[in-house]
């Protein structure tokens, strides 16, 4: 567990804490941006899967 934290003291693992919630707000905008997107391309890109997949499918058995 102490290896996840970084320093391998535990006891002095107290102070850094505080410092990771004022990093977490600049992290949060970050990982919404291309979260949106790729829920948004999500259903785009499976509706192509799908069509191309129908193409081939009709052209090999064609």
């Amino acid at each position: 567990m102490e290896s996840l934290n970084g320093p391998t003291d535990g006891s002095q693992m107290s102070p850094p804490v505080q410092q990771p919630p004022t990093w977490i707000p600049p992290e949060r905008p970050q990982r919404p941006g291309p979260a949106p997107g790729i829920e948004y391309a999500g259903p785009w890109i499976r509706t192509g899967a799908y069509l191309l997949d129908g193409l081939l499918f009709v052209i090999l058995t064609m």
